[in-house]
C-alpha cells in the first residue's frame, strides 16, 4: 500500500482536493492519502515549500508527495516528477518542490510528458486532477519513475533568506505564520544562544520590543511576548493564548532586529 502525503492551495470550501483524490483512488485504490495541508495561502509558493520541507523526512520511504500550488498552470512551466534518496515528488517545477527534493539529494528528475498516465482531455486549469494526481497514483502504486517522460537538468528553486548574525546583533525574518499566530522565524535556537553567548537581549518587530526566551508556553503571563522553539527546530516568535502576527502587525517577510544589552 503506497502513501501519497498532499499540499494544494484549494482549501477545503470547494471539491477539487476530492475530485483529485477520487482520481488517485481510481488508480491505485489501495492508496493511503494523507491530507498534510489545503489550506495554503492562493498562489503562495515561499509558504508550500516551507510546509513541504519541514514536513516530507516524517513520512515512511517510498511516499510520493503531490505538491499543487500552481499559478502559472496551462502555462510553459513544467510538470515534473522527482526521485530522491528516500521519497518521491510530484508537482509543478516552480520550486514548490524545491527545498525538500535538494535537501533529500535528487536521484532522478523527469518531466511529465507521457500522456498515457494522464486523465483524458487535460484542462489546462486543473493540472492537479489530470496530471499530477494519476501519476502521483501510479508512483505509489510502484510504477517506474523513467516511463513517464524524459530526464531533465536543474529545477526552478526558491531560496529562503538566512538570519544574518553578528557578535551582538541580529537581523532574521518571518518564513512562515501558523493558524494561532505563532511568527516561524529562519533562526535557530542555538545559534541564537550562541550569537548572544548567554546575554541578555532585545528584539524589536516593528517598534514593539520583547526581551523573553521560553521553554513552553505555559511559561509566561498572557499577552507577554516570547522567543520559543516550535516544532519547525526555528524559534518562533509567540504570546500565550494570543496571536503574535495581530499583536506586531507581522507577515511573511517582517524582519525581526535582536541586540546583547
Amino acid at each position: 500500500m503506497g502513501t501519497i502525503g498532499v499540499i494544494t492551495d484549494f482549501g477545503s470550501q470547494d471539491h477539487y482536493v476530492g475530485i483529485m483524490k477520487a482520481v488517485m483512488l481510481d488508480v491505485d485504490p489501495k492508496a493511503n492519502i494523507i491530507d498534510i495541508v489545503h489550506e495554503i495561502e492562493p498562489g503562495n509558493l515561499r509558504q508550500a515549500a516551507f510546509v513541504l520541507y519541514k514536513s516530507y523526512s516524517f513520512f515512511p520511504k517510498k511516499t510520493v508527495f503531490l505538491a499543487v500550488v500552481d499559478p502559472e498552470v496551462g502555462s510553459g512551466r513544467l510538470p515534473v516528477a522527482i526521485k530522491t534518496r528516500n521519497y518521491y515528488f510530484v508537482g509543478p517545477d516552480n520550486g514548490v518542490l524545491s527545498m525538500a527534493v535538494y535537501a533529500d539529494e535528487i536521484v532522478e528528475a523527469r518531466a511529465l510528458t507521457n500522456s498515457r498516465y494522464f486523465l483524458k482531455n487535460v484542462s489546462r486549469t486543473f493540472h492537479g486532477r489530470d496530471i499530477f494526481a494519476p501519476v502521483s497514483a501510479y508512483l505509489a502504486k510502484g510504477g517506474a519513475i523513467n516511463r513517464l517522460g524524459p530526464r531533465i537538468g536543474p529545477l526552478q528553486k526558491i531560496l529562503f533568506p538566512q538570519a544574518k548574525l553578528s557578535k551582538k546583533t541580529i537581523e532574521a525574518e518571518v518564513l512562515y505564520i501558523d493558524r494561532f499566530g505563532n511568527l516561524v522565524t529562519n533562526l535557530e535556537k542555538r545559534r541564537f544562544l550562541d550569537c548572544m553567548d548567554k546575554k541578555k537581549f532585545v528584539a524589536r518587530i516593528n517598534k514593539k520590543k520583547f526581551s523573553l526566551l521560553a521553554d513552553y508556553y505555559a511559561e509566561h503571563t498572557a499577552g507577554t511576548p516570547f522567543f520559543i522553539e516550535g516544532g519547525f527546530s526555528l524559534l518562533e516568535v509567540s504570546l500565550k493564548n494570543a496571536s503574535a502576527r495581530d499583536y506586531f502587525k507581522a507577515h511573511v517577510g517582517t524582519k525581526i532586529h535582536i541586540r546583547c544589552v
